[in-house]
């Protein structure tokens, strides 16, 4: 056992798994993710619409019946069943969103009900062992 023990420094967190605010992720893979806050933001719907403002670079969300025309179906992400997934790969080539990484944004809900999303507004890159592709040299998972 040391006599001294050495002065340690706290390292402080910056990313937390769990985002309390509402937030929306286009994947890599073109599929948009909805964290639990910005599911219940849009009162929990079984599909929404997607919308865009294409001048504005402004994503819209609004919720939907399932089988409803031009929507899109609300899945489940995960065991955790809390996030919400939709497969908007051709949405996403429709508006020429960049692919080359994952991209996490703030979700806002006007009072239309609407959830809007700015793509040249606050965005975080989301890194971790999902949004990064295997090495040519390391077998996929």
């Amino acid at each position: 056992m040391m006599a001294d023990m050495p002065d340690f420094d706290v390292f402080q967190r910056t990313y937390a798994r769990v985002d309390k605010e509402p937030t929306l992720t286009i994947t890599v893979r073109g599929t948009i993710n909805l964290n639990e806050p910005a599911f219940a933001a849009l009162g929990k719907p079984e599909a929404v619409v997607l919308l865009y403002a294409r001048e504005e670079a402004v994503i819209g969300l609004r919720s939907a019946a399932r089988g409803a025309e031009n929507a899109y179906s609300v899945g489940v992400l995960g065991k955790g069943g809390k996030s919400r997934t939709v497969a908007a790969r051709e949405f996403c080539a429709w508006i020429g969103a960049d692919l080359s990484a994952a991209r996490r944004y703030p979700l806002t809900v006007g009072a239309d009900g609407i959830g809007c999303v700015n793509l040249h507004g606050a965005v975080r890159i989301v890194t971790g062992s999902r949004s990064r592709r295997a090495a040519p040299d390391t077998p996929a998972r």
